[in-house]
């Protein structure tokens, strides 16, 4: 009878993998599918340049896919040889079940890289095991000692994994500054509100500025993404450059887009010119870090529009002046990257707002 039973485990345990296998195979099918649909989707109307960084997360998610794979191949074939029971087949299992209902998400989302899927399903994964090898036998003191120091290790290395994901997407959650003078400029006309750039770099990632905006937005009363903002800054004076833009928009009700172009750059003493062209890379811009101890960004504000969108213009705005010029001066901070310390402005513009009519 006892054989009987054994031999029906076995035989369950083997159909349980044998149809991990099938679905396995399946879900090869449909990521293969998957990766070609975004292949297509976003590489049939880009070029160049371009088409290499739409591409990147495609390409990064058939890694991912591939080492998803291997490892799940492995532990199916570990578990066609040994016939484990049901517990340890669900342990080992789950972490690519939760891998592979992952992909959806992270197709559809897309706010996060590929490769924490394969982050999550190696440390779903490695738990599996230490309880897989723990549960046979937990009254062992020793082996509960081994487990529970194991499982302490594996929650710190991931805890320490996050952190340090957190710091690097966030510049050290604000305490560190950005990776280039230019960049620092930028960021800041950028989160300003009043830039025709939203976009700007908070650690490793674009972000877009929170500027008001959809119909509910509240566009005339002076708000910026405060935060961020105040992020890029190591003194409050250059704020002041800003100051008159937003009680403008404030107090006559007029919505501006500012170009901020910059027009020279010294770190150090030494000009810093964006480099040649290369044919490879397409690279146009300025370096995109460098050290020093102090740097100044030259940088021309020019009047793009400033009107009252979806009605009649309460203010029309008269400027003496389409076009201002900063000097803005910046320093490294401790914790690694540069802060804007200062703004001066040469020829500021000043304008008279007519009632409209």
């Amino acid at each position: 009878m006892g054989e009987i039973n054994v031999k029906r485990k076995s035989g369950l345990g083997g159909g349980f993998a044998v149809g991990c296998l099938v679905a396995l195979l399946v879900a090869c099918g449909l990521g293969a599918s998957a990766i070609w649909a975004a292949f297509s989707l976003l590489g049939g109307d880009v070029e160049g340049e371009t088409t290499r960084s739409a591409l990147a997360p495609v390409v990064q998610l058939g890694v991912v896919t591939a080492l998803l794979v291997a490892a799940h191949g492995l532990t199916i074939a570990w578990q066609v040889h040994t016939h484990p029971g049901r517990r340890a087949l669900a342990l080992t299992q789950a972490p690519y079940v939760a891998a592979y209902a992952a992909i959806p998400a992270w197709w559809h989302l897309g706010e996060w890289p590929a490769w924490y899927i394969a982050w999550g399903a190696a440390g779903l994964a490695a738990l599996g095991w230490l309880l897989v090898w723990y549960l046979p036998a937990p009254g062992v003191a020793r082996r509960a000692m081994v487990f529970l120091g194991a499982v302490l290790g594996l929650l710190l290395v991931n805890a320490g994994g996050v952190l340090a994901v957190a710091w690097r997407q966030t510049n050290g959650f604000g305490l560190a500054g950005q990776p280039a003078p230019w960049t620092a400029v930028d960021s800041l006309t950028s989160t300003s509100c009043l830039s025709d750039n939203t976009f700007h770099w908070n650690g490793s990632r674009v972000v877009e500025s929170q500027c008001p905006s959809g119909p509910n937005g509240n566009y005339y009363a002076g708000e910026y993404d405060k935060d961020a903002f105040d992020n890029i800054l190591c003194d409050e004076q250059p704020r002041q450059a800003f100051a008159k833009w937003w009680q403008w928009n404030t107090q006559y009700q007029v919505e501006f887009r500012l170009r901020f172009d910059i027009d020279s750059a010294t770190v150090d003493g030494k000009a810093i010119a964006p480099p040649y062209p290369s044919i490879k890379k397409g690279d146009t811009d300025y370096p995109a870090d460098i050290q020093g101890q102090n740097a100044t960004v030259v940088t021309t504000l020019t009047i793009e529009s400033a009107s009252h969108p979806g009605g009649v213009d309460p203010y029309r705005m008269v400027p003496d002046s389409k076009s201002e010029t900063w000097t803005v001066e910046l320093k490294p901070v401790s914790l690694g990257g540069w802060k804007v310390c200062s703004i001066a402005i040469q020829n500021p513009i000043t304008a008279t707002f007519i009632p409209g009519q």
